[in-house]
């Protein structure tokens, strides 16, 4: 099966709150030489990219783009620091000190500077590759699909072309003995001229 090196492949999937979209484009190139652009954040996920690529393609200068909204699949984290207690035993002992009356709550607590810290929740790596890997292989599918329609059309092309040099060749062995024959004739007859010409000096 013939494929063309040139192609182009396009895939968006939403998996675990990411918007997931991946581009594979490729031109021709002796060797496999292989970019992937992804964003920062998700730079963990580029090695294994390149080695699905790899599996895919064997030649050509292969570029992917891989953009990721994550806006959904952002989780946050809130935490009781330890300050917390050393907040309430404090105001505790204020109470008991000074005979206050007892106004002391969660929402009283909460108040205080660094009581509750708010954090964005920790991804899990490979499932995040493993996703960016899955909208991967659905755009090599789509590249490869492309390549294979585009080597059919340079196949046929080819064909074509061998086709036309083919009769072409054809023609020139059926004219050959008479070409042959009639250059023949024309140094013979030139030939004679030549003889002529000296028998005459």
């Amino acid at each position: 099966m013939v494929k063309s090196m040139t192609g182009y492949g396009r895939a968006r999937q939403t998996l675990n709150g990411r918007d997931i979209t991946v581009e594979v484009r490729s031109v021709n190139n002796r060797y496999l030489d292989c970019t992937v652009k992804v964003p920062r954040t998700y730079i963990f996920a580029e090695d294994a990219v390149k080695a699905r690529v790899q599996k895919a393609v064997s030649r050509g200068k292969v570029d992917v783009f891989i953009t990721i909204d994550a806006a959904a699949a952002d989780e946050t984290v809130v935490a009781v620091e330890p300050l917390a207690r050393g907040y309430y035993e404090a105001l505790t002992r204020l109470k008991d000190m000074f005979s206050l009356e007892d106004g002391l709550n969660a929402v009283t607590l909460a108040k205080f500077p660094d009581v509750l810290t708010v954090t964005k929740a920790e991804e899990d790596l490979e499932s995040v590759a493993a996703d960016i890997c899955a909208v991967l292989d659905e755009a090599l599918a789509a590249y490869n699909a492309m390549r294979t329609v585009e080597g059919g059309k340079l196949r046929e092309d080819i064909a074509g072309r061998a086709d036309t040099i083919e009769a072409v060749v054809g023609k020139v062995e059926e004219r050959s003995p008479q070409t042959v024959a009639a250059y023949r004739e024309k140094l013979l007859a030139r030939m004679q001229e030549v003889l002529q010409s000296t028998a005459i000096d």
